[in-house]
């Protein structure tokens, strides 16, 4: 990612580092002309409750999704903060031909949005996993507590 941001043309970095951190579809970030639907925009950014309005007339499938803003993607935004209007402006198509030939990274059809799924998921998987942890020794502890408070505790197959 490094090499392409660092290949990557001030105007186009926005778009680039949306798609690869905030995990949205090129196609919502700069929509192709015959689809009609409307880019993603700047003032589409809560910057202070940290999430992405990607409104119903600019999602791909026509339904108004939250994206997660997270602090590496406000890092690279941030001298994009009081800007307004459409996010990319111009096509990136040949942008991204450029970067693949510097770079020998290929250009392939929202790579950047798949890796941040693999990445997030991972993420998740890991919050989810030592929650359980957390919740697994809560619960022992609950019933070490209150089993000698109550007497008795019921078992599993009775909850």
């Amino acid at each position: 990612m490094r090499a392409i941001l660092d290949a990557c043309r001030p105007q186009y970095i926005p778009g680039e580092v949306i798609s690869a951190f905030a995990g949205i579809q090129s196609e919502e970030i700069r929509p192709k002309p015959n689809t009609h639907k409307d880019p993603l925009r700047w003032e589409d950014f809560n910057w202070d409750e940290a999430y992405i309005n990607v409104r119903d007339e600019t999602a791909k499938t026509g339904i108004a999704r939250h994206a997660a803003f997270l602090p590496v993607l406000k890092a690279w935004l941030q001298p994009w903060r009081n800007a307004s209007g459409a996010v990319m402006p111009h096509d990136p198509l040949w942008e991204r031909k450029r970067i693949a030939e510097k770079t020998g990274v290929p250009r392939l059809h929202n790579a950047r949005r798949h890796s941040f799924g693999t990445y997030r998921m991972a993420t998740i998987q890991t919050f989810i996993s030592s929650l359980r942890k957390w919740e697994t020794r809560f619960i022992f502890a609950d019933r070490a507590t209150f089993g000698r408070v109550l007497g008795a505790w019921p078992s599993s197959g009775s909850i």
